[in-house]
């Protein structure tokens, strides 16, 4: 998968970047086909009041997955975020998986055999 990076007034890690590519890699096999992922990091304000924003946004025949989460501690972020990420992945495969099989019901009911 072909991932672009953005990073506004910071610098991910390698750790967290490793991460984030780690688990983009284990969604292939849900999300098959050709897409691609750019990832948005973001680091605003200072001392007490700093938060981390990490968003993914992965454009794929299926759609358009957008997901954004906010934190002071950046690793909670990127947890945040892939948690959700995984979740709606998962969601649209199922409805792919679903939509199939419905199909092939519907097809298999229609035919008669002699």
């Amino acid at each position: 998968m072909r991932t672009d990076w953005t990073a506004r007034g910071t610098s991910l890690g390698t750790q967290l970047r490793d991460k984030i590519e780690q688990h983009l890699g284990r969604l292939e096999r849900f999300l098959q086909g050709d897409q691609g992922a750019h990832v948005v990091v973001t680091k605003e304000g200072e001392g007490p009041l700093e938060r981390h924003a990490v968003e993914i946004i992965l454009r794929h025949r299926l759609g358009s997955f957008t997901v954004k989460e906010e934190s002071p501690d950046p690793a909670a972020a990127v947890r945040d975020v892939l948690r959700r990420f995984d979740s709606q992945a998962r969601k649209a495969h199922d409805k792919l998986v679903e939509r199939r099989r419905h199909v092939t019901s519907v097809v298999a009911e229609s035919v008669e055999v002699p």
